[in-house]
């Protein structure tokens, strides 16, 4: 017959004690869990922020391309391309042009920046 009184063998306590660090750790593997979500979050952010300024970089590039090619007189643009053996020679009022269209574009850079 099976006695009424609690068993105190080894199976027991074993169970009682996982119980104990099952409830135990799961605090800490919610914090360890968050962190990581954040350290997630805050890595692509800043992947995020590099790509924004590389396209920001790359639509500033082209639009001074589209500047200084409506700068430059239309023979320059419409002429077909030179053999490799010949060499081109360019007017200095191309190269002056050219100067005033970079010190703009300095200048513009400057009065807008944020740093």
């Amino acid at each position: 017959m099976p006695s009424a009184e609690r068993p105190t063998n080894g199976m027991t306590d074993a169970v009682a004690s996982t119980n104990v660090q099952v409830l135990g750790s799961g605090p800490a593997m919610a914090m360890a869990s968050q962190y990581q979500t954040g350290a997630q979050a805050a890595g692509l952010a800043a992947l995020n922020a590099v790509a924004a300024q590389h396209n920001q970089y790359m639509q500033h590039r082209v639009a001074m391309v589209r500047e200084v090619t409506a700068v430059l007189p239309s023979r320059h643009r419409s002429r077909p391309r030179r053999q490799p053996h010949r060499r081109e020679t360019v007017d200095n009022d191309v190269i002056q042009q050219l100067a005033d269209v970079i010190s703009a574009l300095r200048k513009d850079d400057t009065d807008t920046c944020d740093c």
